[in-house]
């Protein structure tokens, strides 16, 4: 599918670091629960960088410099997202839907009827789960000067979330419309973790500002959930919605992609072919074990480069700062990714 806008390599940089930073945030929280200026992005002190980026060799001044000058001269803060702040349920989300769903048959009734009870039962489950959480997982920003709103994702912290991670199971991305496909279990449960919050930072943007939806690993995969969810709930801003997902996992199958290429204006993938993170969950992830496949498709718009940094963990983190920063990704064809020297 083709892209509405071209991928901003210049813009991509300051991008990438905000999904990295992102991932400081838990860690500081844990350490400093009473701190005041925890919902503040801007906030978190120095120090607590090489808490996360000295381990994977990344350059700590250029990123916090980076935040502290072209970030914070050129975006104001909008709001801060915590898992479980405003969870919706699938059911609750069902019936302030517009449009009614239409069934061919009473077989197909049925059958959606019988996903719909799973996935209410679920998101009764996650609502308790979540209102426990409360771990900030993201942030909104407007730009000074030309008003176009960024929110960006972090990736997986904790065990909880990692455990998570490994929930592969394809389920409904709709609790109702097969149409959509069928994305990652676990993926899908933080989303409805965060969805509430999410839609109501989207509110903030004037519908036709240009919004730019951005994460790392785990919130790459977020990002794509919410824009899918964004392009069907208010199509009128779908053509605005523009995917920055660096390290970014599978997330739905071959259903899932069709619609999210079709109904999502602008998304791109920024893959390090050394990275293990963009190639799962595998094509076929469970088909020896269980005799089944689990189909999981990409979506469009990959943009590859080669970095190998010597550990796996460098492979994922620092990589896309330094590719971002020497504007290396480019288009994944029958050419060779371009290699970082």
């Amino acid at each position: 599918m083709a892209q509405l806008y071209p991928y901003d390599e210049t813009l991509s940089y300051h991008l990438a670091n905000l999904a990295l930073v992102g991932e400081i945030q838990p860690i500081w929280e844990a350490g400093d629960p009473k701190n005041p200026d925890l919902d503040d992005l801007f906030a978190i002190p120095r120090e607590q960088y090489a808490n996360l980026f000295t381990a994977c060799q990344t350059p700590i001044d250029a990123i916090y410099d980076d935040l502290h000058g072209y970030v914070r001269e050129n975006y104001e803060s909008v709001g801060a997202i915590r898992i479980g702040q405003m969870v919706v349920p699938d059911y609750e989300d069902f019936e302030s839907d517009d449009a009614a769903v239409k069934f061919d048959t009473l077989e197909d009734m049925l059958k959606a009827m019988s996903s719909y009870s799973q996935r209410v039962a679920e998101s009764l489950n996650n609502t308790v789960r979540y209102s426990f959480s409360r771990l900030l997982i993201g942030y909104a920003l407007r730009s000074k000067v030309d008003g176009h709103g960024v929110i960006v994702t972090r990736g997986t912290v904790g065990t909880e979330e990692w455990l998570n991670n490994m929930n592969y199971r394809l389920v409904p991305f709709h609790p109702l419309n097969s149409d959509y496909g069928h994305v990652h279990n676990g993926f899908r449960d933080v989303f409805k973790g965060i969805r509430g919050r999410y839609r109501e930072l989207v509110e903030q943007f004037e519908v036709g500002t240009p919004l730019y939806l951005v994460g790392h690993s785990l919130g790459a995969a977020l990002a794509q959930l919410a824009a899918l969810d964004i392009a069907i709930r208010t199509p009128e801003r779908a053509d605005q919605l523009r995917v920055y997902g660096y390290a970014p996992p599978r997330v739905g199958d071959a259903a899932f992609a069709e619609s999210y290429d079709r109904l999502v204006g602008t998304s791109y993938r920024i893959v390090n072919v050394c990275d293990v993170v963009p190639y799962l969950p595998f094509e076929e992830l469970g088909a020896l074990l269980r005799q089944r496949a689990y189909p999981y498709a990409d979506t469009k718009g990959e943009l590859g480069f080669v970095h190998q940094a010597g550990n796996p963990v460098a492979n994922h983190i620092s990589s896309y700062h330094i590719a971002t920063r020497l504007k290396v990704p480019a288009p994944m064809d029958a050419s060779v990714p371009r290699r970082l020297s």
